[in-house]
């Protein structure tokens, strides 16, 4: 455990980080979004943080398993649970998860994302330090703003979801403070490069601003958390536009193709106006003759 302004985990060999499972989300430690207890047992982290010392607390709510939580010597954090009454072991979580949990893999401003290609990419209104790499995947210089920021009126945030939080060793956290005051406070500090909230129970607040580089900061299909990062006002203008611009040609081809359709009911039904009309007055003719026979 690193004591600091906010609580996370990290798992290091020696002293190097190799791997980091925060922050503290109000629940568990963010870095573990895919663990779900199963429908015997489930647990919460509670946070106890004073003046000398931190450390979590495991609530547990089972009689019949137990749950058991080691550092490998390869580095990996596992979850594991035994029945009590067949003395069986489970695994239900290792962590790393993948290699988008190796520490600061993208580099400042960079963003892991498994299911991209390639995995490292720069985080939205910025771009890769150094174009030129020989790798896809050689992001460890990271990337920097396409514009830089001049603390104008027209700064604001723009909202990454899905993310896992970045590092908070230069990050200040206030426990009673909503996302919107956030927003305000992070907005009123020329410094203040992102905040989040990092409490996702019900109802939960706190308020947490980074002041420098984001770092360590990934895409997670499911669970992740809301970051709202401070862009240029060009910046924000162009994304603004560019997202604007996408819905016009998806609502334009939506009304061609709607158009189309139409179209083509209205042949149909002319078709099968014409050929009943038609039928009908063969039919129509047929009787006149027999009449007249």
């Amino acid at each position: 455990m690193v004591k600091g302004e906010y609580q996370q985990e990290y798992i290091r060999r020696r002293s190097v980080i190799q791997a980091r499972l925060g922050p503290y989300n109000g629940i568990q430690f963010a870095g573990q979004p895919n663990y779900k207890p199963n429908q015997f047992y489930s647990y919460k982290i509670d946070m106890v943080v004073n003046e000398r010392e931190m450390y979590f607390v495991l609530a547990f709510n089972s009689s019949t398993y137990a749950l058991r939580c080691v550092i490998t010597p390869s580095g990996k954090h596992e979850f594991w649970h035994i029945n009590m009454h067949n003395k069986e072991w489970t695994q239900d979580l290792t962590l790393p998860l993948d290699n988008c949990d190796s520490y600061k893999l993208c580099g400042p401003y960079g963003s892991c994302n498994t299911v991209a290609y390639p995995k490292c990419g720069c985080l939205k209104g910025f771009e890769l330090n150094n174009p030129d790499q020989s790798s896809p995947d050689n992001y460890t210089s990271g990337c920097r703003r396409s514009t830089a920021l001049d603390c104008g009126p027209g700064e604001g945030f723009l909202r990454l979801s899905s993310m896992k939080l970045p590092d908070t060793q230069n990050a200040v956290f206030s426990g009673n403070m909503s996302v919107q005051d956030c927003e305000v406070a992070c907005k009123n500090n020329c410094s203040c490069t992102a905040y989040a909230n990092p409490n996702v129970t019900p109802g939960g607040v706190g308020c947490l601003r980074w002041f420098g580089e984001l770092a360590d900061v990934r895409v997670y299909p499911q669970n992740g958390q809301d970051l709202y990062v401070r862009l240029a006002a060009s910046e924000l203008l162009a994304l603004h536009s560019s997202l604007h611009g996408t819905k016009r040609v998806v609502i334009t081809v939506s009304l061609s193709i709607s158009g189309l359709i139409l179209l083509g009911l209205i042949l149909a039904l002319y078709t099968w106006s014409k050929r009943k009309n038609r039928s009908y007055a063969e039919r129509a003719g047929k009787e006149y003759q027999s009449k007249l026979l």
